[in-house]
């Protein structure tokens, strides 16, 4: 929550900072009690990727999509060669999780299904199961660079994570509010070592105007001058592809990843589901990146 002194006269008087802090006590004790639930095959999860120690990892925290995670592992096999894709399930629906997991072994990609986590607040859940991975994951394997990496983020353009860090500590799509700042959760990259000795929730702030991951905001991101950091780019590009006779326009990161958007509880994905598949079976079938733009597309 924010500092008492950014409350106005009026919200105290509504009791919000009472409301937020509340709030902020409910969600730390869920957070807690996740945490100590241990998923199945953990130990031997552990064991058999603390090969990737010291290396480059993406962390995917997949959630009842299976086509989508399907696109991002096929393109994933094109475009990142330094790194390893680890895919985490936090997945509700039993059937969804074996679909996802019959996914990964067919991709050989490493997966874990996460302890089951039945809140349906799409942002705590989402940022309860990052720092579940972080702690119990991260914290025993000890990558170089880890990334955490939404279901939905396609890449379609040759991948360097280490390029993309350079000299920072951290790198991604910034989320800034009038109290704060934090990397968006769905493209958030770290360098363990720097991290390592810090307290982290990748909760949200509301309080604070931050999304999932916003509660690192007094711990982490507040060290950092944000002027002086470089940032990811997010632009909406035109291809040269078409959809109901218009040009399909869609979510690009760093001129790298198609961010595909709405793949969660509310599946707002549904209502373009047939567009994007335009974009992938052209992807699919070999057309690059760069012949998929449009010509009026700024490069």
């Amino acid at each position: 929550m924010r500092d008492i002194d950014q409350y106005s006269i009026s919200e105290f008087l509504s009791l919000t900072p009472v409301k937020h802090l509340l709030k902020q006590w409910r969600n730390d004790v869920v957070l807690r009690l996740y945490l100590q639930k241990e998923a199945e095959s953990e130990a031997a999860f552990i064991e058999q990727y603390q090969l990737l120690s010291n290396k480059k990892v993406y962390v995917v925290i997949a959630f009842e999509q299976v086509q989508v995670l399907e696109w991002l592992l096929f393109m994933a096999q094109q475009h990142i060669r330094d790194a390893t894709m680890m895919v985490f399930d936090n997945s509700i629906r039993g059937s969804c999780r074996e679909a996802i997991k019959k996914l990964c072994q067919q991709q050989a990609v490493p997966y874990l299904a996460l302890p089951l986590n039945l809140t349906r607040h799409v942002n705590r859940s989402h940022g309860m199961a990052m720092t579940w991975v972080y702690e119990r994951i991260i914290k025993r394997i000890e990558p170089n660079i880890f990334c955490f990496l939404d279901h939905d983020m396609v890449p379609v353009a040759p991948v360097d994570l280490a390029l993309s860090m350079k000299d920072q500590n951290l790198y991604g799509l910034p989320n800034v509010s009038d109290w704060g700042w934090n990397l968006w959760a769905g493209y958030s990259m770290f360098k363990y070592q720097d991290i390592q000795n810090h307290q982290v929730n990748f909760l949200y702030d509301f309080a604070n105007g931050l999304d999932t991951g916003g509660r690192n905001w007094r711990y982490l991101y507040q060290q950092y001058p944000y002027e002086s950091l470089r940032f990811a780019e997010s632009k909406n590009v035109e291809t040269v592809l078409q959809f109901n006779n218009a040009n399909i326009t869609v979510q690009i990161i760093d001129d790298q990843w198609m961010h595909i958007g709405g793949v969660s509880y509310n599946n707002n994905y549904a209502s373009k589901a047939d567009c994007i598949k335009v974009v992938m079976d052209a992807l699919y079938n070999g057309m690059t990146w760069v012949e998929l733009r449009s010509s009026r597309a700024s490069l």
